[in-house]
């Protein structure tokens, strides 16, 4: 029987070759145990081996075989437990380059691909939610184009169609909201405790940043805000 031959036979090596060298401990206090413990003994001549070759050419009739490669299926099933990027599972070694390169490109490699994005979109959407999550008091009160700026998350162009971005902007807008309305409630509580003449010679826009009701509000929220700057007038 004709033995078929792989591919990556052709990259073994066709000799070899060694060096035998006379060596002396460096000195009498070492054990000789370590490697670093011998060193050259000077002017003695090194031995060199002859090359050894051996041959390993394919037979005449014996032609190569098709060079393995791995089916999608355990290509995906590798993918949905990998922690790489998808370039680094890709180039990993030769056979993983080799099968990822042979996939259809127009759909399987595009969807095994999307497994890596998917991942790490997901896990680029908890880091923003967690951001969210610390935003605790009024100082935390800000805009969406503030609060995106430099994140590479929102450089997607599907950021602010898809339902990562939106589930994110969604959990943004309602924190800010409850921020807002801390704020606002906080205001009212100090304006109508407040005696008469307690803010004379303030002034109203630096009692509202001071306070943190200095945003853009809504309607609603701005209708609040003038009964607060009404109350802090009267107290003036």
């Amino acid at each position: 029987m004709v033995r078929v031959h792989l591919p990556e036979e052709t990259e073994l090596p066709t000799a070899l070759r060694f060096t035998l060298k006379s060596m002396q401990k460096k000195n009498n206090t070492v054990s000789g145990l370590e490697p670093d413990h011998w060193q050259d003994v000077p002017g003695a001549p090194n031995l060199y081996s002859a090359s050894n070759p051996f041959v390993h050419t394919l037979e005449p009739d014996s032609p190569p075989a098709v060079a393995a490669t791995i089916s999608l299926a355990d290509l995906t099933t590798e993918a949905n437990s990998s922690t790489m990027t998808f370039s680094a599972f890709r180039t990993q070694n030769t056979i993983h380059t080799r099968s990822i390169d042979a996939l259809d490109p127009v759909t399987e490699k595009p969807n095994l691909e999307k497994i890596f994005t998917d991942r790490e979109r997901l896990q680029a959407k908890n880091a923003e939610l967690a951001r969210i999550t610390l935003m605790t008091t009024a100082d935390h009160i800000t805009t969406w184009n503030a609060f995106t700026t430099g994140r590479a998350f929102y450089n997607s162009p599907d950021s602010a169609s898809d339902s990562t971005g939106k589930t994110v902007q969604g959990e943004f807008n309602a924190k800010q909201a409850s921020l807002r309305s801390g704020a606002i409630s906080a205001a009212a509580v100090l304006v109508n405790s407040a005696g008469p003449g307690t803010f004379a010679g303030q002034n109203w826009i630096d009692f509202k940043v001071a306070n943190k009701i200095n945003f853009k509000a809504d309607a609603v929220e701005s209708g609040l805000i003038s009964s607060i700057e009404a109350t802090f007038r009267n107290k003036q």
